[in-house]
């Protein structure tokens, strides 16, 4: 199947664009499925305008995932990305995620793309665990300095980092719909967000499954049975 869907790619109420292509989609194919995205247009809130195109396999069944041992620290890389607003800004808040976690502030990871309906910064950073990327995003805003986008960005990923848990915050609440169709699975997480807890007791209304989750290792060890 081929989808193409117009609006919001970057939204700070929402999964980015480049989460759902490097951390959410990679997932997904830990249990089977095929599908791949194309970002064709970025669409920043609250204009949007965006769009993006997937590319999606048949999957016969799905494979209840293990993602509880988190691999080693491998590479963290940062990403500005701009849309009619002065290069300045992304490159303060590179600035302020060298200075906060080690990462590289060269001017090459600031980018620049064709203007969308309205203007946008997105600052993010990558953090890769084997074959595994979480991705934490910042969203500039009026009335908030670069420097203030950066710090808010950099303490998403010490939080993360602190722990041994496999799966972000984020991540943890879109697998459970997938976990539940393949009947099974666990990982860990370091926090249960009100999102992770409503999600699973919906799910468990429309599906016979049954959610759990324990304290593990100074987080959350996540399971689904059917």
């Amino acid at each position: 199947s081929r989808l193409r869907l117009e609006g919001g790619t970057h939204n700070p109420l929402a999964p980015s664009a480049d989460f759902i292509a490097d951390s959410y989609l990679p997932s997904l194919a830990r249990m089977g499925v095929q599908a791949s995205m194309q970002l064709l247009q970025h669409g920043f809130h609250p204009a949007g305008g965006g769009v993006i195109e997937l590319q999606v396999q048949p999957c016969a069944a799905l494979q209840a995932p293990c993602m509880e041992q988190r691999p080693a620290l491998e590479s963290m890389q940062a990403q500005v990305v701009m849309s009619g607003l002065s290069s300045s800004i992304g490159l303060r808040e590179l600035q302020v995620l060298a200075d906060e976690l080690g990462i590289d502030p060269h001017p090459r990871h600031v980018q620049s793309v064709r203007p969308a309906l309205g203007p946008g910064n997105v600052a993010m950073v990558r953090v890769r665990h084997g074959d595994h990327v979480e991705v934490f995003d910042g969203h500039g805003e009026r009335g908030v300095s670069a420097e203030r986008v950066g710090v808010r960005l950099a303490g998403q990923v010490r939080t993360y980092l602190s722990g041994g848990a496999w799966v972000g915050e984020y991540l943890s609440d879109q697998l459970l719909l997938p976990m539940a169709l393949a009947g099974g699975g666990s990982f860990t997480t370091h926090v249960i967000s009100d999102h992770l807890a409503s999600n699973a007791r919906l799910i468990e209304k429309f599906l016979p499954v049954e959610f759990d989750w324990q304290p593990h290792d100074g987080g959350w060890r996540v399971t689904v049975e059917a």
